[in-house]
């Protein structure tokens, strides 16, 4: 099974080989920027490369999402309190975007497999 990884621009980077030294090769076969898009096969980089330039990278599987969606949840419950009965319709509003930022984040991936 190819292993896929997810940048901070939601781009989907897939497992193309590794080094001789072991290090994964990645390649991002349709990035969602169009001045990111080159003609023909995409170059492979290594993921240290990756993660330097695109990273953070998640490597997409469901407890990743999961993880992600728990530290949202805990973050904006740590500033916002506990009770969301109290909270403000623009804290919820934000809490939401915050939800639906981690999924879409996660759906090209989800898609791609």
């Amino acid at each position: 099974m190819t292993a896929f990884y997810v940048d901070r621009e939601n781009d989907l980077w897939r497992v193309a080989g590794h080094t001789p030294e072991g290090v994964e090769l990645l390649v991002c076969d349709n990035p969602q920027d169009p001045g990111d898009q080159g003609d023909g096969v995409s170059f492979p980089w290594t993921r240290p490369v990756v993660e330097r330039w695109f990273g953070p990278l998640v490597a997409v599987t469901p407890d990743a999402e999961q993880a992600e969606l728990a530290a949202v949840d805990a973050a904006l419950h740590e500033v916002f309190g506990l009770d969301e009965s109290g909270w403000t319709l623009e804290q919820s509003e934000r809490y939401l975007a915050g939800v639906d930022a981690v999924h879409a984040r996660f759906e090209t991936a989800r898609s791609a497999a």
